[in-house]
């Protein structure tokens, strides 16, 4: 939220300015969110909770970084007499702005230098399947993204759960993706209770082979027993 650089001079801007009647709740609202972040909900979502959330405190933190920048300035002038006070606020808020553009640039092309296209196991499933399959999977939003089949996401329950969850929502599909490790070990993404599918397939379901080595597809019987 302060770039690490920015921090120290956000707090000491937060308690400059802690009892002024617009910064109140500003501070109320981050002490309630970390605090819920932290005791209430530990275990946030992947690309939601906390960072998400904070969002809308960076506009806050940023003003008040620059209050403790100048307060720190200030405090220094005081204790060094040839120090100018108006040009190193200049000179220090001009580089903490050069921070954030360099920073947003920096993302931006970190952006723009990952692979373009589709991944070649979503070009699979496209060409394999049938254009009103839906798929049950570890990551059905990316899975819509790229292909337009819907779905929904992996039980963490045992495997009979998965025809019934497949009578209910109209599931044709189960698809197993592997990650590789940094030891070049393979593992698959799935919930624990899941993993008995590797060695062990239950009747209703029945493999379609794939040239992509990183997935498992299987077809859902719904009239098994």
């Amino acid at each position: 939220e302060g770039w690490v650089i920015l921090t120290p001079f956000m707090f000491l801007g937060l308690w400059q300015r802690r009892w002024d009647r617009l910064v109140r709740p500003f501070w109320l609202y981050a002490l309630g969110l970390h605090l819920a972040m932290t005791l209430v909900f530990p275990f946030p979502g992947y690309r939601g909770g906390l960072f998400h959330s904070a969002a809308a405190l960076v506009p806050w933190w940023a003003a008040l970084g620059i209050v403790g920048l100048h307060h720190s300035i200030d405090w220094v002038a005081q204790k060094r007499r040839r120090w100018n006070a108006r040009v190193a606020k200049t000179f220090f808020s001009i580089g903490i702005l050069a921070l954030a553009l360099t920073l947003t640039v920096f993302g931006i092309l970190r952006q723009q230098a990952k692979p373009d296209g589709e991944p070649a196991l979503m070009q699979e499933l496209r060409t394999t399947l049938p254009a009103d399959a839906r798929i049950m999977a570890n990551d059905p939003a990316a899975i819509y993204y790229y292909t337009g089949h819907g779905g929904v996401v992996l039980p963490n329950e045992a495997p009979e759960v998965i025809l019934d969850i497949a009578r209910v929502y109209n599931i044709d599909y189960l698809l197993i993706q592997f990650q590789t490790l940094d030891d070049g070990g393979r593992i698959a993404a799935i919930p624990e209770p899941l993993t008995t599918l590797l060695d062990t397939l239950p009747a209703f379901l029945s493999p379609i082979p794939l040239e992509n080595a990183d997935a498992r597809l299987y077809a859902i019987d719904h009239s098994a027993p």
